[in-house]
């Protein structure tokens, strides 16, 4: 079989007949060559009716050109779920609604003579006989073209998972980002929540000794500790408060609201910031255990 690009391609040709019962009960035997392409299932097979000797092709048929070749509404619509069953059952379908065979006006008007059952019947023209040079170039590229469609869709569905892996590719590497984000803020807050266990320990021996002072702290001792008292609250309260913007911050970054670059920026300037505070804490604490 010669395709379009004058190219040999090996086909799978069979031929027969096709048994159809007609709406009045008989039961007609017509002729067909039925050709696999090499793109099948992808594409339908092709189909022509041979005429025998005696026969034509009927004139003005909805499913046959002038060279017999078959055009059904199943191919239209086909797909590579179809079987050849499915097609040959398409093709008595057709053929049971209207004959595509009628008899040779040579026929009607010379019968034939002597005793039929003597008289031997022609095989059908072949494949090669009847197709003309113009028709089987269009077939050849109607077949390409339904090639070409299926390879551009494959082309198209390969750059599509390439996209799709690639973007996956980058989600993978910002949820690792994430996890490794997390893992240092889950050890910052365990961090934190042992400072702060100590803290709380230690402003809880603070306030025992301040109330076991008070006994016998006169108003000279009092006057004296106001400003160290008062200078640590303060220090204690920009602490607290250093930490809520770290919370704030934490916060809209899980909401996504700010990036990681700025998350980080911010923390580090945070952490920095309470590190000073802190120290200024132990020391003003120091400082009343000394005085007291």
């Amino acid at each position: 079989m010669i395709n379009g690009n004058l190219a040999k391609e090996t086909v799978l040709a069979l031929s027969g007949p096709v048994i159809v019962t007609q709406p009045t009960g008989q039961r007609l035997s017509v002729p067909v060559e039925l050709y696999i392409p090499i793109f099948y299932p992808q594409v339908p097979p092709i189909c022509y009716v041979r005429p025998p000797q005696g026969f034509q092709l009927a004139k003005n048929h909805e499913n046959l050109n002038s060279e017999g070749l078959l055009q059904i509404p199943l191919a239209n619509t086909w797909d590579y779920l179809k079987t050849c069953t499915d097609y040959l059952d398409a093709l008595v379908h057709c053929f049971h609604n209207r004959c595509p065979l009628t008899a040779s006006e040579s026929t009607i008007s010379s019968p034939p003579q002597g005793n039929p059952k003597n008289q031997q019947q022609e095989s059908p023209p072949s494949y090669n006989q009847s197709l003309q040079s113009g028709k089987r170039q269009q077939l050849e590229k109607k077949i390409q073209n339904q090639f070409d469609t299926f390879k551009s869709n494959i082309s198209q569905l390969e750059a599509t998972l390439f996209k799709d892996h690639e973007l996956l590719n980058e989600k993978s590497t910002r949820i690792s980002e994430y996890i490794q984000a997390y893992s240092t803020d889950c050890q910052t807050l365990t961090q934190a929540t042992q400072e702060y266990t100590e803290r709380i320990q230690g402003l809880q021996r603070w306030i025992d000794s301040e109330k076991r002072a008070q006994e016998f702290r006169t108003v000279d001792h009092m006057i004296l500790g106001v400003g160290v008292s008062d200078q640590h609250a303060n220090v204690v309260g920009e602490d607290a408060a250093i930490e809520d913007c770290m919370l704030v911050l934490r916060k809209a970054f899980e909401r996504s609201t700010i990036s990681f670059d700025v998350y980080m920026k911010q923390i580090r300037s945070l952490s920095r910031q309470q590190f000073f505070v802190r120290a200024m804490s132990n020391k003003l604490f120091s400082m009343q255990q000394t005085q007291s």
